[in-house]
């Protein structure tokens, strides 16, 4: 109590398990004044981010790969898993990076076993295609046991 004015301390997490958390002590949700709270992601924004992160790792999502990201994302809003959006609980914009990840890995092995690797040209090289998301969705939610495309 002493040292407040000096100390911040953040805690993360989906409101229902944030309330949980502060109901296991009776002072612990007194210390806790102050509460942002944020809106998930909407399946636009998780096409915005895949763009943004792919960009970083000088990557591109075609036009079918984005429109395959929105449906995915699209899918997990109007779905639920243990009691919340399926886009909650793959983890917003976590789930927009293991798309990416996984579409760049699946794009790599593509290209690795081209038989023309040497005309390929840097688009080529850096785009994640239709095909490379389509397969990076089924691993992705494969491993989240999400179900759906």
């Amino acid at each position: 109590e002493n040292d407040r004015d000096r100390l911040v301390v953040i805690i993360a997490g989906y409101s229902n398990d944030i309330d949980r958390l502060l109901e296991t002590n009776d002072g612990l949700r007194s210390r806790f004044s102050t509460r942002i709270e944020f809106d998930a992601y909407s399946p636009e924004e998780i096409v915005d981010i895949a763009r943004v992160l792919a960009a970083g790792n000088d990557s591109s999502l075609s036009d079918e790969a984005a429109k395959l990201v929105l449906e995915a994302a699209t899918l997990l809003t109007q779905s639920t898993s243990s009691g919340k959006p399926a886009l909650d609980v793959a983890g917003n914009g976590r789930y927009a990076r293991q798309l990416v990840e996984a579409g760049e890995q699946t794009r790599d092995m593509r290209l690795a076993r081209s038989l023309d690797f040497d005309n390929l040209d840097v688009e080529q090289l850096s785009e994640i295609s239709g095909e490379d998301m389509t397969a990076a969705i089924a691993s992705v939610h494969g491993r989240m046991n999400i179900s759906g495309r």
